[in-house]
């Protein structure tokens, strides 16, 4: 049995509105079709809680490598980037437990704004969504 589209637009997935705000369509997957093909790129999303967690415990039913990326081609369709063909065969995507939460960390820091950083200075931190408030140490370097 082959699994439904998520959406009528393939291309639909590499949005904002989706890559910033997933839970509209998420929720709708979830009442409507909670395993769906991602247009003819062999990926699926798997939308609610319990598939997830079925998947992570019949490893060997669905393999734990990294068989490929899902990235958007030359014509903006989600596809396959083999890694296969890389020779990258060794790499195992794997559900570790989650990762430990600190309230400091080292990182490597590319600045690019027209002022300079000034150390220990509040600045806002944004990832996809989320922001959070940090100040940044003098560089060790």
């Amino acid at each position: 049995m082959r699994a439904p589209q998520y959406s009528k637009d393939p291309q639909s997935i590499f949005k904002s509105e989706f890559i910033y705000n997933p839970f509209p369509i998420l929720d709708s997957l979830r009442k409507n079709s909670p395993i769906s093909s991602i247009g003819n790129s062999g990926f699926h999303l798997i939308s609610s809680f319990e598939l997830i967690q079925e998947v992570l415990d019949r490893e060997a039913d669905f393999s734990a490598n990294l068989k490929g990326v899902l990235y958007r081609s030359h014509d903006g369709n989600p596809d396959c980037f083999d890694l296969s063909e890389t020779g990258a065969l060794d790499v195992i995507a794997t559900a570790d437990a989650p990762p430990a939460i600190a309230d400091t960390f080292e990182a490597t820091l590319v600045w690019m704004a027209e002022t300079p950083l000034v150390p220990r200075r509040g600045y806002w931190l944004k990832i996809g969504t989320q922001m959070v408030s940090a100040s940044i140490q003098p560089p060790k370097y």
